[in-house]
């Protein structure tokens, strides 16, 4: 093989490696399966009374997706996503030598800003009040709005993207 053949590979793989999450809200639980694969098992309870969510999600029903080492939960409401969880993943090495005791780790800027893009193509996310533990962004267009809690909230670094009928309701409940 050639040395430009090998590089070619390489340079492939590292593409798409670094390719992040093309989860958008609004896309149907079918357009996950396709571009991820099955959705991944989830072993949490569901519940079984009234939620105060019940408007605008179809509450337990989500799909866990994995694009290399972001986890993506997507919160659906007849059958259309309209609220994304990500989170990273540590590798063997980093959950072994990391500071702290989360299970996750944290997102960089620039994966923060492609899972945005990502969430709402063409959308322009504005920067909200924001302090050392949360960070919060809104389209220019108030549809969606997002949360990325650097650690210290409940033990873990996680992005939250929704529309705005969610966050309404979430800002009303957890305080935000």
């Amino acid at each position: 093989m050639s040395a430009l053949a090998v590089f070619g590979i390489s340079f492939a793989a590292l593409l798409l490696a670094t390719v992040p999450c093309r989860a958008q809200l609004g896309a149907t639980q079918q357009q996950l399966v396709a571009r991820y694969g099955p959705c991944k098992a989830d072993d949490t309870a569901k519940p079984t009374g009234p939620n105060v969510y019940d408007s605008v999600i179809d509450v337990g029903s989500h799909c866990n997706f994995y694009d290399g080492r972001i986890r993506g939960v997507a919160l659906f409401k007849s059958d259309r996503v309209v609220g994304f969880y990500f989170d990273k993943s540590p590798t063997f090495w980093e959950s072994l030598f990391h500071p702290f005791a989360y299970s996750y780790l944290p997102l960089s800027d620039a994966e923060i800003s492609d899972l945005l893009r990502a969430a709402d193509p063409g959308a322009k996310w504005v920067v909200g009040p924001s302090d050392d533990i949360v960070h919060r962004w809104h389209t220019a267009d108030e549809s969606a709005a997002a949360y990325y809690f650097a650690g210290g909230h409940r033990d873990r670094y996680e992005l939250i993207v929704q529309t705005a009928a969610v966050d309404e309701i979430y800002r009303k409940v957890e305080h935000y």
